[in-house]
């Protein structure tokens, strides 16, 4: 059995026969009872993978006499690490916003994006100490220098902080923080949460991202 991440599949996957010895006469891949066409050789490429293409893989080998034999490869293909957790706290001023890049990996195949939950934690931060938090902070989130969307402002007993927090094992936020959270569909690619003070404002904030399962 061969077992691959997707995140390492960016090139191609080459299978060899190890049994072959180069005298056979026709030798004839197939996925899983399904000749693969053009699949002749010794080897076979089965280029960038996605988990859609985890099969049964065999080929056929007949000789000069007409006895056939097969080598079989059964081909597992797993995701590989999620974005699990990313965060960032910074003190934002009117001319410091806090800028915190992530980067979604591509990958092969047609992957559907992932659902993330995005917070920008101001006030909440009084319960571990941070005496001087952001209160009113406004976030933007690019992807690469276009802006994707703006979070919304929210609270503890907010439907996206009650729903979603507990799920990826979040913390829970105060019921009078001016925090900011999101849960958005993203695609591949290179995003940056950009926050900000408004009317001059200034103090600490968290920024985090998680990867919602399932």
């Amino acid at each position: 059995m061969l077992r691959f991440a997707v995140e390492m599949m960016h090139g191609s996957l080459t299978v060899q026969l190890a049994s072959a010895t180069g005298d056979e006469a026709a030798i004839q891949w197939t996925q899983n009872g399904t000749p693969l066409p053009g699949q002749t050789g010794q080897s076979l490429c089965l280029a960038a993978l996605n988990p859609d293409d985890g099969d049964v893989y065999y080929a056929v080998l007949r000789s000069a006499l007409g006895e056939s034999r097969s080598q079989s490869f059964l081909v597992v293909v797993v995701p590989g690490n999620p974005l699990l957790n990313v965060s960032a706290r910074g003190h934002v001023t009117s001319t410091k916003p806090l800028i915190t890049g992530f980067v979604i990996g591509r990958i092969a195949g047609p992957i559907k994006p992932k659902r993330y939950l995005i917070r920008v934690i101001g006030d909440s931060l009084r319960r571990f100490g941070v005496t001087e938090t952001l209160h009113n902070p406004a976030a933007v989130l690019y992807r690469g220098s276009v802006k994707f969307l703006e979070l919304t402002e929210s609270g503890r007993q907010a439907p996206l902080v009650r729903e979603w927090s507990p799920k990826v094992g979040a913390f829970a936020l105060d019921d009078d923080a001016a925090d900011l959270v999101t849960v958005a569909n993203l695609p591949a690619g290179a995003f940056s949460v950009i926050v900000n003070a408004k009317h001059g404002e200034g103090g600490d904030v968290l920024v985090e991202i998680y990867e919602i399962p399932g």
